[in-house]
């Protein structure tokens, strides 16, 4: 309880130093946003006594595996935006990360390697077990991961589905294929190695690997015209076209992972098409004025759909900082990125508890008061936004800033 207490009075502090300041950029509301969305996190979502994490607020009901294993990440997002502020703040913060994850392989949705019966749910596990290691450096996050990896690779497949053949299975059932799994251990393949850590795979394994898991889906399962991501395939070769941005989100992460890995101007122009989708979203009204942020993806915030924006957000800050990298305009996707924040802020937080709704267009819902996903996707985004470069060649842009 203390090491809560210590981490939100810093917080707070963190919050009135950035609010006291006159004639500031309004680049600081969003440290603020970033600061607040944390305290709200830990104050109501966090058990600190069992080093937990709890579904909703004002709940006991534990945290499912997937809903933590992304709030590791969005956890660990707020502490890299607070480390160049608050050094011991944020090695706290890391230390209630690695609480959680100790916590997790004593829970009985997973066993003490952290293994489950969802290949997707491994893969967020793996993405935010890597994270951790590039955090702390500590060789058992990347055991930890490698035996994950190890596990989903046991439901790689070349019998199904119909006459589009290759993957991985989603579930060690094998009830269907998803984009969930498919993109996510790209992504987790192409983490493990970006991390430079020795494991039992080479460099080029895990690169190939990644490669060829994403060509299979790519070619089956996205809508060349439009660049839509298709959810899932079933075993008799269906397809369903459900049109989450969560799909979007992971094959945009997995494109811009890969270019990093390759130089391969292909994977940009997959990253191009999979943002066109995504930007044809939904108005918004913002203090009166009309903005475009992505479509809902979920009704009922306690589904699995409540932190599917964290997912899209994520990877579209990160094509953003790749963009900005290779000199690319970026003034149009900076404006789209503000838009959410904001519009997060301004349209789907409760300003009494500081909840927020998992659909960012809507009024807080009480009826599903505090869902962790949406939660997760909140405090993500506003850490994610706050650390991005500024667009450095518009004048419009930065004026808008001021």
């Amino acid at each position: 309880m203390r090491a809560r207490l210590l981490i939100l009075a810093a917080v707070l502090l963190l919050v009135a130093t950035t609010a006291s300041a006159a004639r500031r950029p309004k680049s600081t509301l969003y440290d603020s946003y970033a600061n607040t969305a944390y305290g709200t996190f830990i104050s109501k979502l966090y058990d600190s006594n069992q080093q937990r994490l709890l579904f909703s607020a004002g709940s006991d009901k534990p945290s499912n595996y997937w809903n933590t294993a992304v709030a590791l990440q969005s956890i660990l997002h707020y502490a890299i935006f607070v480390q160049a502020r608050a050094p011991k703040v944020a090695a706290q913060i890391v230390g209630i990360v690695e609480g959680l994850v100790e916590t997790q392989t004593k829970l009985n949705q997973s066993d003490p390697q952290l293994r489950n019966n969802y290949n997707d749910d491994m893969a967020w596990m793996i993405h935010a077990l890597t994270a951790l290691y590039d955090y702390t450096g500590i060789p058992k996050y990347i055991d930890m991961a490698t035996l994950l990896f190890d596990t989903i690779k046991q439901s790689d497949d070349t019998t199904c589905c119909g006459d589009m053949l290759g993957g991985v299975w989603w579930d060690l059932f094998h009830t269907s294929k998803a984009t969930a799994a498919q993109a996510g251990v790209t992504i987790a393949a192409l983490r493990l190695r970006e991390t430079g850590a020795v494991t039992k795979y080479s460099d080029s394994y895990l690169l190939q690997y990644a490669a060829e898991h994403y060509a299979f889906w790519r070619q089956h399962m996205v809508n060349l015209t439009n660049g839509q991501v298709c959810d899932n395939i079933h075993p008799d070769g269906v397809r369903t076209w459900w049109a989450f941005t969560y799909n979007n989100g992971l094959m945009l992460g997995a494109a811009v992972h890969l270019y990093k890995a390759t130089q391969d101007k292909q994977y940009l122009a997959d990253a191009k098409m999979y943002i066109h989708f995504l930007m044809q979203g939904q108005t918004v009204s913002i203090n009166g004025t009309k903005k475009t942020i992505m479509r809902n993806d979920c009704g009922e915030c306690d589904s699995d759909a409540s932190q599917f924006h964290q997912v899209s957000f994520q990877y579209l800050t990160q094509y953003y900082r790749l963009l900005h990298q290779l000199g690319e305009p970026v003034d149009e996707l900076y404006a789209f990125l503000q838009a959410h924040v904001d519009s997060l802020w301004i349209n789907a937080r409760d300003p009494q508890t500081g909840l927020f709704n998992c659909n960012w267009d809507a009024p807080f819902s009480k009826g599903v008061e505090g869902a962790q996903g949406a939660m997760n996707s909140a405090l993500s985004a506003f850490s994610l936004f706050t650390m991005l470069p500024l667009p450095s060649h518009s004048p419009s842009v930065l004026a808008s800033l001021l």
